[in-house]
């Protein structure tokens, strides 16, 4: 086998022992039986999330315009700045939540909140393949609050007082923005082909999250790199050991378990030479599971490949581009 994928069109040669029994992407049992969970009643809590949240930006999109004045300026450009800052953040936070702690099995935040991410560690292509509602109703969802919040005082503030809260309604409406998009900047660093020449641009620019940068976030076990707004705060946060951090104290004060995503006990299938593969047991327990070329090549050639230039994720027959 090759080295880690590097570029688009590269794929992973497998001899036919291999293929049928390392799989990875689509075809995993753990990722089709959480891409089951995804239920007709949820279509129906992202389609009206979607389409109240974008009605509610345009509504206030407008009132801001209206309002927007000159002198506004280096405030407003503060506010944008500081919006994009705190949703990266947010979105990091919210990401080490969903991968840290916690099962799909938890009632309505589990199959809602979760299970998307816990999937997205198998099946790392799966949000390109999830058309415009299922990759954003869940953030549409999300700001819906502070929108309708926003929407209410156009109607019922004064001008004056309007004049006064423009700035910090103009951060505000920033944050909900970047807030609103993070899944599907999400999903532009995941696309190899296709994408507009606008958001490759904004990629290459670092105003959103680039591809090359997500990467570092998908080498096992994923413990890094958390934030998939901007990108901008994961090499300050990993710098200070901020998630270790956060974790151990979480762990001291309430005594909790993190979630390794790796914890299967009796492996069901073995590779050729012997080596065994991490086997299914239960959602929570194999979401995470990662496999490496070294389960397989470690019984061959008796050399370790462990770490990030040694990590090779297997792919589904077809799959088209790199892990990004």
């Amino acid at each position: 086998m090759a080295g880690a994928e590097d570029g688009p069109g590269q794929q992973l040669e497998l001899d036919e022992d291999e293929a049928s029994c390392c799989r990875w992407g689509a075809q995993h049992a753990g990722a089709r039986e959480l891409a089951a969970l995804y239920s007709p009643g949820k279509r129906l809590q992202e389609w009206c999330s979607v389409i109240l949240c974008f009605s509610l930006i345009a509504h206030n999109l407008v009132h801001l315009l209206l309002l927007a004045r000159w002198e506004h300026t280096p405030l407003v450009i503060l506010g944008v700045v500081a919006g994009a800052l705190i949703a990266d953040f947010l979105s990091g936070l919210v990401h080490w939540g969903a991968d840290t702690w916690g099962s799909v099995e938890l009632p309505i935040v589990g199959k809602a909140f979760i299970r998307p991410f816990r999937e997205h560690h198998i099946d790392p292509t799966a949000i390109t393949r999830h058309d415009f509602i299922e990759t954003n109703g869940d953030n549409c969802l999300v700001t819906l609050l502070p929108l309708l919040n926003m929407a209410y005082k156009f109607r019922t503030h004064s001008p004056e007082a309007l004049e006064q809260l423009y700035p910090w309604e103009c951060f505000v409406f920033c944050l909900i923005i970047f807030g609103t998009f993070t899944n599907q900047i999400h999903k532009w660093s995941h696309t190899y082909f296709g994408l507009p020449r606008w958001v490759t641009l904004l990629q290459d620019w670092h105003v959103i999250l680039p591809r090359k940068h997500h990467r570092i976030h998908h080498v096992s076990p994923h413990e890094t790199y958390f934030c998939i707004t901007t990108g901008w705060l994961n090499y300050p946060l990993e710098k200070i050991g901020f998630w270790r951090r956060l974790e151990d104290l979480i762990q001291g004060l309430t005594g909790s378990v993190l979630y390794t995503g790796t914890a299967v006990k009796e492996p069901t299938k073995t590779c050729p030479g012997g080596a065994d593969l991490l086997g299914k047991e239960s959602i929570n327990k194999y979401v995470h599971m990662e496999i490496q070329v070294v389960i397989c090549e470690e019984n061959q050639t008796g050399q370790s490949h462990s770490g990030k230039a040694g990590l090779v994720l297997l792919w589904q027959s077809g799959h088209e581009g790199p892990l990004s």
